[in-house]
């Protein structure tokens, strides 16, 4: 508990996680619609490219927190030298 109230801890890439797949959901979900309505070109690229930057972005996110974790990881290597 200690460490999730000094922000030791990260709670945001689970989060970034449950939005990616959220997001994945509706961007799918989208492009069936947008194909079914007549607009299969709309459809399509929702489909493939909007999931595609829907998943670097996500991963761009949990990149940052994943430094993150290494920098703490190098930090508490180093305290042990000392």
């Amino acid at each position: 508990m200690g460490d999730y109230f000094n922000f030791k801890s990260m709670v945001s890439p689970v989060l970034i996680k449950v939005i990616y797949f959220l997001g994945f959901l509706s961007l799918t979900v989208s492009g069936v619609v947008m194909m079914t309505r007549n607009q299969p070109l709309e459809g399509l690229s929702a489909l493939v490219f909007g999931n595609l930057l829907w998943r670097i972005t996500c991963e761009g996110i949990i990149i940052i927190f994943r430094i993150h974790e290494s920098l703490v990881s190098i930090e508490e290597k180093q305290k042990t030298r000392l």
